[in-house]
């Protein structure tokens, strides 16, 4: 079983306070985990990030085609959630940078920047 969440102390805190949540957040790390990995990809040539405007963050902004690119996106909780995730994909070498323009952001995203021409 991978180790979904390195930061094991942060792990246990987030367990007591928020048990349900953390059920939502694994089923979203192995959705986008299985995404890279069935790229057979690294994750640095991933990029991730959060936005609460995913047609303007992902498709405009990033330039990201639909049935043209690899990308995922998953709607988290909560905007903590949001941010905890894409931290999460940050500290395992994804590209990005963490996000705190948009509060209230609660979709998670990530896409194979190779593919994409740069925003």
């Amino acid at each position: 079983m991978r180790n979904l969440f390195p930061e094991t102390e942060d792990i246990f805190l987030i367990l007591n306070y928020y048990p349900i949540m953390i059920e939502s957040e694994r089923l979203i790390i192995d959705d986008i985990l299985n995404q890279i990995e069935k790229q057979d990809d690294k994750f640095h040539k991933w990029h991730v990030g959060v936005t609460k405007d995913i047609e303007k963050e992902l498709f405009i902004e990033h330039k990201v085609q639909k049935g043209k690119h690899r990308y995922i996106i998953r709607k988290a909780t909560s905007p903590w959630s949001a941010q905890f995730l894409e931290s999460h994909f940050l500290n395992l070498g994804c590209k990005g940078c963490k996000s705190e323009k948009e509060k209230d952001a609660v979709y998670v995203y990530a896409y194979k920047k190779n593919e994409v021409a740069p925003a």
